[in-house]
């Protein structure tokens, strides 16, 4: 069900929804700034993940007997990655196909350009708020988490990059 919703939330807005503490589902707004406090700053881990970019999916639509249309994100063409995938679309409508083909590359690049803060004390920013300071502009929040060792709360909160995947859409000759 959270799947469902998820998608054709996605799908509007471009961006997930998320489920508060009392299971209530929500749209983040994105329109929060967390301000990183350096002096509660106790580690920064900054990770580059060229694993999962996705640099072009090569498809089938409608009546093809080969995968000859081609969406291709010039984004992660141009940072030296070569990574494509195959996918029958031919029985999914135009679109979802042009949904789901977006929403994949975007989903690729997500965990490109990580950088996880940890905080000596509670720190609550909101999911999709934008970072800044810490040199991570650019950044938003995707998970927030919290630990309590000897009656001491430490805050963990990672953050990933924003990357536009600028894609282009087109259909090999």
């Amino acid at each position: 069900c959270f799947g469902a919703i998820n998608n054709f939330v996605s799908g509007l807005t471009g961006r997930s929804i998320a489920v508060s503490p009392d299971n209530e589902i929500y749209l983040p707004s994105g329109r929060e700034v967390f301000k990183v406090d350096e002096s509660r700053l106790v580690c920064v881990t900054k990770r580059i993940n060229r694993g999962e970019a996705l640099s072009a999916v090569e498809y089938k639509a409608q009546g093809d007997l080969s995968y000859r249309h081609r969406i291709k994100s010039r984004s992660v063409e141009a940072l030296g990655i070569d990574r494509s995938v195959k996918l029958n679309l031919s029985a999914v409508p135009e679109w979802q196909r042009d949904f789901t083909l977006r929403r994949m590359l975007r989903k690729s690049v997500e965990e490109y350009k990580t950088a996880t803060f940890e905080f000596n004390s509670a720190a609550t920013p909101e999911l999709y708020s934008k970072v800044k300071g810490g040199g991570l502009d650019g950044y938003y929040v995707s998970a927030v988490t919290f630990s309590v060792a000897d009656s001491t709360v430490r805050t963990s909160v990672k953050c990933n990059k924003n990357i536009d995947i600028k894609e282009i859409n087109y259909v090999a000759e």
